[in-house]
């Protein structure tokens, strides 16, 4: 068995009423956008179909031995541009999560992650903080990585921190960035951030057209006949 069984916060949510609180609480965090997103309602009909359906097939076999993969500590990584539905996707997992499986889940907007950081170290406050994201036995970010495209080296050192004490907990984490392809991800991340994420990982890479970038040209087109 993994070292996530032998975590100190590895008791599950077992109270029906408490999942459900858990899982208001999460979409009080993520927005009101995200409340119902599932695996079953993923947008797939386009002429990437064949892949999209590949990666929810995965999902879906992800989800339902998510108490092993847990346990084992594996994490789930989802790489790919922009507006492809990581995010959707990200949010159906850790919905299952909370109310299939009962595991605690903690979510972090990447760029707003190192803000709270500077703020927390402003009121000597990090002992606590830094709690929220060693304890949760799923850890979700959704793109760490600054709009400039280049994180600096006290966020890279943050990021690394956390990925670190996880992985050597046997926790797992999971995290959605925009990037074209693997190369561009390691040199974001660095290959010792990186490596530990995908260490045992379920990481999927989204190479389809955006999503948006679709709704908006069918507008256009309808906009113009």
């Amino acid at each position: 068995m993994g070292a996530g069984v032998f975590s100190p916060y590895a008791k599950r949510i077992e109270n029906p009423k408490k999942r459900w609180s858990a899982f208001l609480d999460l979409v009080k965090r993520r927005g009101q956008r995200y409340a119902l997103c599932t695996l079953d309602n993923f947008d797939f009909k386009s002429r990437d179909s064949k892949r999209k359906l590949g990666v929810l097939d995965e999902l879906r076999s992800f989800s339902a031995n998510m108490p092993e993969r847990i346990a084992n500590g594996s994490g789930l990584v989802l790489l790919g541009p922009p507006g492809t539905g990581k995010d959707h996707l990200l949010m159906a997992c850790m919905r299952d999560a909370i109310l299939m499986h009962g595991f605690t889940v903690s979510w972090h907007d990447g760029l707003e992650l190192f803000q709270q950081v500077k703020a927390a170290i402003a009121r000597d406050g990090t002992e606590k903080f830094f709690k929220q994201l060693y304890s949760p036995q799923i850890l979700a970010l959704s793109d760490p990585v600054p709009p400039r495209d280049e994180l600096t080296a006290y966020e890279l050192s943050i990021l690394r921190n956390v990925i670190e004490k996880r992985y050597s907990s046997g926790l797992s984490t999971w995290i959605t960035t925009n990037v074209q392809n693997y190369d561009e991800a390691r040199k974001l991340f660095t290959s010792a951030v990186l490596d530990r994420l995908l260490h045992g990982a379920l990481e999927l890479f989204f190479g389809w057209e955006s999503y948006r970038t679709r709704t908006e040209a069918k507008s256009c087109a309808t906009a113009t006949n």
